[in-house]
Formats: structure tokens, sequence, C-alpha cells
């Protein structure tokens, strides 16, 4: 059966693990909760954020996303403390992941997706026509920045994209889907969840 790490959560969100622990987010008490080195779980973050949806780890910081209409991504001290901006005004951040040492999340809503590298300012590295939303999820690689989106015409219509990680045009990986959301890649694919319709499924990265 499965061990119970937090119960009574307040909306759990995205959650991460590597060596340090595990570490997630409550998106409606917008708190950064973990169990660092086998311990109890705990609230680590010591600031509250509005909407906390995605979440992505280095060595030293736990990072976030805001979900908001003017929303941020955030970064944490992985031992706990504030939440800080890493970058502000950001149209609904969703997903989250590094790269090395360069930060990626897609925005709900443009779409966007856009790249933070150390010490320099947010990019967008490619931008969606407008009238569709529902980025989600994203996942990258030396291969590129893969995300799920769906359309805000039919609510239900939506696919697997990519971009190369330097920016350029989208590419469009798979037909017409019900509702991408959940992403991970290897080197050869693309792995999503669709859904709306039930299933699990892949494509190539299209390289």
């Amino acid at each position: 059966a499965p061990q119970v790490l937090r119960s009574g959560a307040d909306a759990p969100n995205a959650i991460a693990v590597d060596a340090a622990g595990v570490y997630w987010v409550e998106y409606a008490s917008g708190e950064v909760w973990g169990a660092i080195a086998g311990g109890s779980p705990k609230k680590l973050s010591t600031t509250a954020a509005s909407s906390l949806f995605g979440i992505a780890l280095d060595a030293d910081w736990v990072y976030c996303t805001e979900h908001a209409d003017d929303g941020r991504v955030l970064r944490m001290a992985k031992a706990g403390g504030a939440l800080e901006a890493v970058a502000s005004a950001q149209p609904s951040p969703a997903g989250i992941a590094r790269m090395g040492a360069s930060l990626f999340w897609v925005t709900t809503f443009g779409p966007e997706v856009t790249r933070l590298d150390p010490g320099g300012a947010p990019v967008v590295i490619t931008i969606e026509p407008e009238g569709q939303i529902g980025a989600t999820m994203i996942a990258v690689d030396g291969d590129g920045a893969f995300w799920s989106q769906a359309h805000k015409k039919t609510a239900i219509e939506g696919w697997v994209k990519r971009v190369d990680p330097d920016g350029g045009e989208p590419v469009q990986l798979t037909p017409k889907l019900v509702e991408p959301r959940g992403l991970a890649v290897d080197s050869t694919h693309v792995y999503f969840t669709d859904v709306a319709a039930g299933r699990v499924a892949r494509v190539s990265k299209g390289r």
C-alpha cells in the first residue's frame, strides 16, 4: 500500500525528488513542503504565494511557478526559507524544468516558452498564435523544450510541441489530441498523458 507522506495537504500539485529529499507545492495555500534527508514532511517556505503550480530542483534551490494572471517564477533555498522572485509579470506560468544551469517554463496564456540563464533576464524563446491557451507541462533536454498545450476555442483540443532550447518556431509533434498534460522525455521519444482521452502515449522527438 502507498506510504502517506502528508495527509490533509492543501491541493498538492507538482512534486520533485532528488538526493536531498522530496519537495512539492500546495496550490491552494501557496506553500512549499518537503521531506529532507528522510525526515518528516514539513512546510519549508516561510512566505506564501498564490496558486503554486510547477516545481523544479537544482543543487541549491527549489523553483516553483505562481499560476496567476500576473504570476511569478520563484525560488527557495532547499533547506527552506523565503520565496523570492526570479521572474515577475508572467502570464500564468505553469510547468517548469531545468536543463543544466538554465530554467525553462511555459505560460498558460500566450502561450509562451521562456528561458532564464544565470545572471540574465527571462527571454521568450517561442510564442504561439493568439487564441491558444492551456500550456501546462514542460520537459527539456538537449534536443529541445517540449510542452503540452490545448486550444481555448474548443477547450478540448491539444498538441505536444517542441522548440529548440535556444529558441525558434514551434514544431507540432502530434496530431490533434484531446487534453495532453504530463510529459517526460528520453533519448528518442516524448511520453505524454492525454487526460480526457484516458491514454498514455509517446511520439518521436522529431530530431
